[in-house]
């Protein structure tokens, strides 16, 4: 049987480049870990010949990635019905139950559902508060929000999360730590510093897919 391969996509180098970041290895060690020929690895990442499908499926198969993810850059979800599933608007104090999918948690709010085909794929909406994530998001946007599995934890650089910590729940745009085993948690408001947060302190999390603005 021929192989296959998938042509030298950028995009798709870079989120490879990132599964490497997030395992905090070198390219060496990924290829060793994967089966593949470190040399051929490096000539990949440089976009000098497209990327296998054995690669593909070693990368998937070892780290537990996403394949429709790491192919296209969207997460693969369940198709719903069209126009029956409703997502809840959750209040704050219910987050960390939501989060983890403890639905009962939020079950005795009187929480608002609606439908909004543009968020197929996320699992609740919750509504921004406060001026730190200014000018992206204002205080009143609400945001769509897909759960994230704990297990084998990494992030999507540069991307936004709701997480619920030990300090309490958090919106923050997420970036890579100087720290062993820390992620830096930014703010689009300058006037909010970045700060270092030990991944130890983080109980659940959700990655934001969409935001309704307010007027």
């Amino acid at each position: 049987m021929a192989k296959q391969f998938y042509q030298i996509n950028e995009d798709l180098i870079e989120r490879i480049e990132s599964v490497i970041k997030n395992e905090k290895i070198t390219a060496s060690k990924f290829a060793e870990k994967v089966n593949y020929s470190r040399g051929n690895l490096y000539t990949i990442l440089k976009g000098k010949r497209p990327v296998p499908a054995s690669l593909i499926d070693a990368i998937c198969n070892t780290y537990k990635v996403d394949k429709q993810w790491l192919l296209t850059g969207e997460e693969a979800h369940e198709e719903q019905p069209e126009n029956t599933m409703t997502l809840p608007l959750v209040p704050v104090g219910a987050m960390a139950g939501v989060l983890t999918g403890a639905d009962e948690s939020f079950m005795a709010y009187d929480c608002e559902r609606y439908i909004v085909p543009i968020f197929k794929g996320a699992d609740f909406l919750i509504r921004v508060q406060g001026d730190s994530m200014m000018p992206k998001y204002l205080s009143g946007d609400i945001v769509a929000c897909k759960r994230v599995t704990m297990d084998r934890l990494w992030f999507q650089w540069g991307k936004t999360y709701v997480l619920d910590t030990k300090q309490g729940p958090l919106i923050k745009r997420i970036e890579p730590s100087e720290k062993q085993d820390c992620i830096k948690v930014c703010s689009y408001n300058q006037d909010y510093k970045p700060f270092d947060l030990p991944t130890e302190e983080i109980n659940a999390l959700a990655l934001v897919t969409g935001c309704i603005k307010v007027e």
